[in-house]
């Protein structure tokens, strides 16, 4: 790489004036020990330039990746792990384990998407799990911090019913529905859900409620109506 070369290009330069400083320094010249304490600052900056050279790619990676991060869409600003599970796979030479991650990303504002991921570590299943939810985010309707109307959704055996709620009821749920609320934006819901607990289920049924919301604007020219005439 240019900047090993540059840098060992630097080290030889010090080494080389700090030779020439001691070789006259046997001479005894009085210049000899300047030119050797020279040649001793020389090699010292050398070697801090060489190291700053050999940094300076993962410098460059690092702030590649921060730039990256800076520059993702606002809908995938936040995120949020949902839950994380080891899963074992029996083979004949023994058990091969995994990890399993579900991931919820939302820029607080009405767009929310969820993920799942599976790698052989936890890192590698929260990467995975990103890069899914990414590809499965939605724009959902908000009525100001609560949403629209009621709602259920379901997936499997998995009911999530919701209702709007007035200005600082907070968010009235728990677990992977909390998540999806929280990303989305809404802060003011009344939720229950029913029937079985597991998180990818709940997610995926709070998801569909979600997704059935409809604002005035949309109902009004599904019925052929004016908004006025939808809020008699």
């Amino acid at each position: 790489h240019w900047s090993h070369r540059l840098g060992a290009l630097a080290v030889l330069f010090a080494v080389g004036t700090l030779g020439l400083g001691l070789v006259r320094s046997h001479d005894g010249h009085w210049r000899a020990w300047g030119i050797a304490l020279l040649g001793l600052l020389l090699l010292q900056i050398g070697l801090g330039i060489a190291n700053v050279l050999l940094a300076l790619p993962l410098a460059l990676a690092v702030a590649h990746n921060l730039g990256a991060a800076c520059l993702l869409r606002p809908e995938a600003s936040q995120r949020q792990l949902v839950s994380i599970g080891r899963v074992t796979k029996v083979v004949k030479g023994g058990k091969r384990f995994s990890f399993a991650a579900i991931v919820v990303i939302g820029d607080r504002k009405g767009t929310v998407g969820f993920g799942a991921g599976k790698a052989s570590e936890v890192p590698d299943a929260i990467k995975k799990g990103i890069e899914d939810a990414k590809k499965n985010l939605v724009k959902i309707n908000l009525k100001g911090t609560t949403i629209p109307h009621e709602a259920l959704g379901h997936y499997g055996a998995a009911k999530v019913i919701m209702r709007p709620a007035v200005e600082g009821t907070g968010i009235i749920a728990g677990g992977a529905v909390r998540a999806v609320f929280e990303l989305s934006g809404v802060q003011d819901v009344l939720s229950k859900s029913l029937g079985a607990n597991s998180p990818i289920n709940m997610v995926r049924a709070t998801m569909e409620a979600l997704n059935s919301m409809r604002n005035v604007e949309q109902i009004a020219a599904t019925r052929g109506l004016k908004s006025e005439e939808v809020l008699k």
